[in-house]
Formats: structure tokens, C-alpha cells, sequence
């Protein structure tokens, strides 16, 4: 099951970098009202994220990923530090992608435009 909902969301890694290509995700997923999403951060602790209608989250390795219906599609991480990173590509670089596999708790969030 784990397995096949990762399909479904499009996510891949492949040369060290998370990858999304929601291409078999249904789009009945995305959130119609706006909600709040729970979640435990990589130090267990319990955090919530205000969602908006047209979003849709979940963890990977503990980072919460949202996905936003755009008229684009890009990556933004955002870093505990504040800081963000934009990527044109559908992908998070090798570096980031590392600190989420490694839990190092460096990056808050991470959206993902997807149109």
C-alpha cells in the first residue's frame, strides 16, 4: 500500500533527487474546503498546517509536501532558517532531497505547484 499511494502521488527518487509526476493521482484528492493538516515533525513532535481548498498534503520522511493546483508547476522548499528554494523542475535538488532522507530537520515544507 505504501508502495502504490507513492506511485500514485508521482513521487520518485532517481539520481539522489525526490521527484513529483502526479500523473496517476486522482484529482478528486485535492481539498475543497480548507482544513487543517496534523502531522509529527522529525522530533516528534506534533505540528498542524492550515490547508486552502486546491491543496492536498502528506509526509515524506517526516517533511510535510503540498501539493498546489497552479497554472505552473515548480518546487519551493522552505528551510526551518527561512530561507527558500524555488525549482523549476519537478524535483529537489540532491543536497535537499539528502537532508529530508537523513531527517535532518532542516526544511519546514515543501509545495509543489502542479498544474
Amino acid at each position: 500500500d505504501f508502495i502504490s499511494r507513492f506511485g500514485e502521488l508521482g513521487i520518485t527518487v532517481r539520481e539522489g533527487k525526490i521527484r513529483f509526476d502526479p500523473v496517476l493521482m486522482n484529482r478528486n484528492e485535492f481539498l475543497t474546503t480548507a482544513q487543517t493538516f496534523d502531522y509529527f515533525d522529525v522530533n516528534q513532535e506534533k505540528r498542524s498546517i492550515d490547508l486552502d481548498e486546491g491543496m492536498l498534503a502528506f509526509t515524506v520522511c517526516q517533511v510535510p509536501i503540498i501539493y498546489i493546483k497552479s497554472t505552473e508547476r515548480k518546487v519551493i522548499v522552505f528551510t526551518r532558517s527561512g530561507n527558500e528554494k524555488e525549482m523549476k523542475e519537478s524535483e529537489i535538488d540532491p543536497h535537499l532531497s539528502k537532508s529530508i532522507f537523513q531527517r535532518e530537520d532542516k526544511i519546514s515544507k515543501v509545495h509543489v505547484l502542479i498544474n
